[in-house]
């Protein structure tokens, strides 16, 4: 969020998310469906690999 400079607010309305379903999410109150994690990395404009924080592979030829 902070490298788009979006709030909270403005993520969870983009997502469809109400603000305190997100943040119950963030808190690790909730869990996201992935539902949830396909609409942010949209919203992001990042894959869900790199919004779950996997490091994307070089493949060696």
């Amino acid at each position: 969020m902070r490298a788009k400079h979006m709030t909270q607010r403005e993520l969870a309305d983009e997502a469809g998310l109400s603000e305190q379903a997100l943040s119950n999410k963030l808190r690790g109150l909730k869990n996201f469906t992935l539902r949830d994690v396909s609409r942010m990395a949209d919203c992001l404009e990042v894959s869900v690999d790199e919004l779950l924080g996997h490091k994307t592979l070089e493949v060696v030829r």
